[in-house]
């Protein structure tokens, strides 16, 4: 579905040529892992919102999951955020992959990509962080849940958050 979206999303050919450089395995981790929190987003009754966030081979990929009647806009800002609010939860990863789509799991779905590339992260993006989290509620008390691909010879820690 994202590869139909490409002509109306201009940052999608650079998002899929860093997300095409792990090897097929992780790649179909990050895959399994982007399903698995769209599941539990399309579960999700109380919120608008739901983010995921982790820490795999050196980058950190940030999954944003909102109900439709929130504008285009909206969302890419927020995601936008999402990612920069990561990018300081993660500081040796100086790159963060962002998505974004709608919550529930129907046919149909826009998706938003985001690639930040921010090499120093210096006390004032921390203020700044900080004010996002406050703010926006972007992983402001994020839960740990563990990822356990059978395959896979660690357990992928991954955060998410209910605003």
């Amino acid at each position: 579905m994202a590869h139909e979206g490409a002509s109306v999303e201009p940052r999608y050919e650079v998002v899929a040529r860093e997300m095409a450089r792990p090897n097929r395995f992780d790649r179909r981790l990050l895959a399994k892992t982007f399903l698995e929190g769209h599941e539990r987003a399309d579960r999700e009754t109380r919120n608008n919102v739901y983010r995921r966030v982790f820490d795999f081979a050196g980058m950190t990929y940030c999954f944003l999951f909102m109900h439709k009647p929130v504008s285009h806009e909206v969302r890419k800002r927020l995601l936008g955020e999402t990612c920069f609010v990561a990018r300081g939860m993660y500081p040796q990863n100086t790159k963060v992959i962002g998505i974004a789509t709608e919550m529930k799991l129907r046919a149909g779905h826009r998706f938003d990509f985001v690639l930040l590339q921010h090499p120093e992260w210096t006390t004032a993006d921390q203020d700044r962080m900080e004010k996002s989290q406050q703010q926006f509620g972007i992983f402001r008390n994020p839960k740990k849940t563990d990822f356990d691909e059978s395959e896979y010879k660690t357990t992928l820690g991954l955060h998410f958050d209910k605003p």
